[in-house]
């Protein structure tokens, strides 16, 4: 049965112009959202793109009832469900992520955001340093020299100019336009961890930018103006052990579409340290260290030394052991064995909240770690097993390689939960 969706035709055709085994690369990645209306509002490296989701919600036939994400990120399965008409569930544990999908999800005026904008316009043209408020800005990353004085200078300016909008929608639509230029004008560049630009890199004029991220956003706004949406809820939580997500929730959901973090050593918390700095969420260098810790463990940065190595399943107990003779940061094996044992409590909650007989279509990434390849799809699919899901397929749809050119790959698993499971 094919999904009755309500977007518009680039949202619904977003990967019309990818084509064989261009289309099956790119749609477990966020690539081809760079161009799609509503998904380019903020850039992101990790994650699927729309079109990904549009094809499981035509391929399971889901045209009503409710979308889940355990691993929400930038909302794209959020953007899709909405403007198909299907209400959703999204969860992830970075705060600001959570608001990037809210954001992405609301309902806008045009005529307001464009009163707003021009109000802004002629804001930043009287605009001189003295106006700068010098307190705006939580001191965490003070002394990292992360932004020019230009640039930091303009960010305070916009960012107080922004929390004076009264009608907490509209402010959003702006927090939203300059929290996706902040790495742009900054010194940094995501590839894919955040790191110094080199000298010869020049970063772009903050208001330019700031107003030109403004009229893309703006454009997208008036083509969708008139859809029908599906209700969507936010929840600032963690699948490993939920505390939000009440009993009402079980055995409710219609299909799980979602992208776990990959084992492959990436801190994704540090990847929107300047976001979450500038909009209040780290007060200081410990809250940083404090979300790490809620994710799960798959970067080597945020791994807990007194988690051990320790796991519960006798393959990743064998991996674990043979990193641990040829390991180059003893970290690894106790990333390796804690990122098992965090999925599968993560597993266990997916199963608890999908409908019996239901699907959970999941995107994985497999690893390399010195001289071990980790399957990690194969391995994420015997814990589901034993967790009471039967696993349909796996479907290999990107080939990629280590950074010692060591095969990898990238798959979709599909899990179904068992009938009255």
């Amino acid at each position: 049965m094919r999904h009755s969706a309500t977007l518009t035709e680039d949202i619904l055709e977003s990967n019309a112009q990818i084509t064989g085994a261009q289309k099956e690369y790119l749609g477990v990645t966020f690539q081809p959202n760079k161009n799609i209306g509503i998904h380019r509002w903020y850039p992101y490296v990790e994650g699927f793109s729309g079109g990904f989701v549009s094809n499981v919600l035509n391929e399971f036939g889901v045209s009503s009832g409710m979308v889940f994400d355990p691993f929400g990120g930038c909302g794209t399965t959020a953007v899709v469900a909405s403007l198909s008409g299907i209400e959703s569930v999204i969860i992830d544990v970075n705060p600001f992520m959570c608001f990037v999908t809210r954001a992405k999800t609301q309902r806008y005026k045009i005529s307001s955001l464009k009163q707003v904008k021009a109000r802004l316009k002629r804001k930043i043209n009287s605009y001189t340093r003295a106006q700068t408020p010098k307190d705006n800005l939580s001191p965490v990353f003070e002394d990292k020299n992360y932004f020019s004085n230009d640039a930091i200078y303009k960010i305070r300016f916009l960012k107080q100019c922004i929390g004076r909008i009264r009608n907490i929608s509209t402010c959003d639509f702006f927090k939203l336009a300059l929290a996706s230029i902040l790495v742009k004008v900054s010194k940094l560049k995501r590839a894919p961890d955040l790191k110094y630009k080199r000298d010869n890199e020049n970063s772009p004029e903050v208001f330019k930018t700031f107003l030109q991220k403004l009229e893309q956003m703006q454009q997208d706004v008036v083509e969708l103006e008139g859809y029908s949406t599906g209700a969507t809820a936010v929840i600032c939580d963690n699948i490993i052990a939920p505390s939000k997500l009440t009993p009402q929730y079980d055995n409710s959901f219609d299909i799980v579409i979602t992208s776990p973090p990959y084992l492959n050593g990436t801190n994704y918390c540090r990847n929107t340290k300047l976001e979450l700095w500038v909009f209040d969420y780290l007060r200081s260098s410990k809250d940083l260290s404090e979300l790490r810790k809620q994710n799960v463990t798959a970067g080597i940065n945020s791994t807990q030394m007194g988690n051990g190595t320790k796991s519960r399943f006798p393959k990743v107990q064998k991996l674990v052991a043979r990193i641990s003779e040829n390991a180059y940061d003893r970290r690894i094996p106790v990333m390796v064995a804690a990122y098992f044992n965090e999925m599968e409590s993560a597993l266990k909650n997916i199963y608890r909240f999908l409908k019996s007989g239901h699907y959970c279509v999941l995107v994985i990434g497999d690893s390399f770690f010195g001289d071990t390849h980790i399957p990690t799809d194969v391995i994420l699919g015997s814990i589901s097993e034993r967790i009471g899901f039967r696993m349909e397929d796996n479907r290999i749809v990107r080939v990629r390689k280590s950074r010692g050119g060591f095969p990898l790959h990238e798959s979709i698993l599909i899990l179904q939960k068992k009938k009255n499971g």
